[in-house]
């Protein structure tokens, strides 16, 4: 676990600038240090979409999962960057990628990752 600066927080949390880090893979966790009753569950995008944003740091987006995992969205419009201590979340210029991308038909429609989940009690 490490903290991680927000200088600007998160869209909704702007006034929560200190985050821990939390590594379970595939998932980061990202929980406010100031409220931790406050937490993201991240993946990083290059799992769903390969030809995803490029960057130069680290690059996460945050997961909404609902009590039925079957309608889990990404948020790709606006990616998590951290590099180092500093974190910044960004928004992405243009219309390809929205807040709300399916997460089980993101995974259907990449043939290598449908394969590698066709196994998982959570894919059928």
């Amino acid at each position: 676990m490490r903290t991680i600066h927000f200088k600007d927080g998160f869209v909704g949390f702007r006034e929560l600038t200190e985050w821990s880090l939390e590594f379970s893979e595939p998932y980061t966790t990202l929980r406010s240090v100031q409220d931790p009753s406050v937490r993201f569950i991240m993946i990083s995008p290059y799992r769903l979409k390969t030809d995803y944003f490029r960057a130069m740091s680290d690059v996460y987006v945050i997961l909404t999962v609902p009590t039925s995992p079957d309608k889990a969205t990404a948020n790709l419009k606006a990616p998590v960057l951290i590099s180092g201590s500093h974190g910044e979340q960004i928004i992405l210029p243009g219309s390809e990628y929205n807040t709300r991308h399916n997460v089980l038909k993101m995974i259907r429609d990449n043939d290598a990752l449908n394969e590698l989940c066709k196994d998982n009690l959570f894919w059928k």
